[in-house]
């Protein structure tokens, strides 16, 4: 009896060891464990990772085209206070073309070639700012695609992006802002300034003798820019010249936001002469105020235009005293 079920017992430890053995997994081969990483890695691992084809285009660097294109611009006239127009940009990097602006997006409109010309369009609403032409993220993205297009230069890296701008540099001459000893501004060169010493002279006509001219005489130059220093306190300055709200001597008068500091702007009628001159006033907030003036003031002409995009980049330069130590 007790060597039946001995025998019993060793038959069913039999069948469950061959069982087992039956149900163990099979050893894998290296060339299976190979093709099972690599399907892994397929099913896992996209096929272009996100943002690559992005980096590899022009729109992926154009943050630093940005950059780089407005520290060149800065380098070369100083910073315009509400940045970079298409137009300052033609004025300043020859290398630039019109076709370059076409569909540029500003902050409230958009550059089109219209006729051959490069003419803004205003798309916003009802409030007009003075930065309404600057540039804005989404202009300078196509403005990028537009030039490596027509300079042939496929933009896939940052280092390429140094070459378009190398190529947009070649050999072009540009002008330099007229600096004087309390302010500087920029106009094209196709504006002669003439220190009068209580004023300076912006006007067409290069090589004119002239030191000195009354208020009519000043008319006869136009058209001129103009900037006027006085040491008085604003709102004395208003009073002088009647350039108070209701004045029969003016047709508007507005503060406007040039920069981050708001001025004044004016539309006032000629005295002894046809037409209106633009003023905009520059408190310094030292004692000193500018007159920032254009005759005769015609919206849309070349020369109101030029005056406007002047504004822009008007700065006032302020002394910085040494203490006694030098430091």
């Amino acid at each position: 009896m007790k060597f039946s079920r001995l025998v019993n017992l060793m038959g069913i430890l039999f069948i469950t060891l061959i069982f087992g053995a039956c149900n163990s997994p099979l050893p894998i081969a290296d060339d299976s464990v190979s093709s099972t990483d690599d399907s892994l890695l397929e099913s896992t691992t996209p096929e272009s990772p996100e943002g690559t084809d992005e980096l590899n285009s022009p729109d992926g660097y154009s943050g630093f085209f940005t950059e780089e294109l407005q520290r060149a611009g800065v380098e070369r006239v100083g910073q315009p206070i509400e940045g970079f127009s298409a137009f300052i940009y033609l004025e300043v990097f020859p290398g630039f073309e019109s076709s370059d602006f076409d569909s540029v997006s500003t902050l409230e409109g958009i550059y089109n070639i219209e006729g051959g010309e490069l003419k803004y369009v205003r798309t916003g609403g009802s409030l007009v700012t003075s930065a309404e032409e600057t540039i804005s993220e989404e202009g300078y993205r196509i403005l990028l695609e537009n030039l490596s297009r027509r300079l042939g230069v496929e933009v896939e890296s940052e280092s390429d992006v140094a070459a378009l701008l190398e190529k947009l540099r070649e050999g072009d001459v540009f002008p330099k802002p007229h600096i004087f000893d309390d302010f500087s501004i920029w106009l094209p060169d196709n504006w002669h300034p003439y220190d009068l010493g209580y004023s300076v002279l912006f006007v067409h006509e290069p090589d004119l003798d002239l030191e000195s001219y009354g208020a009519t005489e000043g008319y006869a130059l136009a058209p001129y820019i103009q900037v006027i220093k006085q040491e008085m306190d604003i709102d004395e300055l208003l009073e002088q010249s009647l350039w108070t709200e209701g004045s029969e001597y003016i047709e508007s008068i507005d503060d406007v936001r040039i920069g981050n500091d708001e001025r004044i702007r004016v539309v006032a009628y000629a005295a002894g002469a046809d037409g209106q001159e633009l003023v905009y006033v520059f408190d310094a907030e030292d004692g000193r105020v500018f007159l920032v003036s254009t005759y005769p003031y015609q919206a849309g002409s070349q020369d109101t235009d030029d005056f406007e995009r002047a504004v822009q980049s008007f700065m006032i330069n302020y002394l910085i005293e040494e203490s006694v130590n030098g430091d």
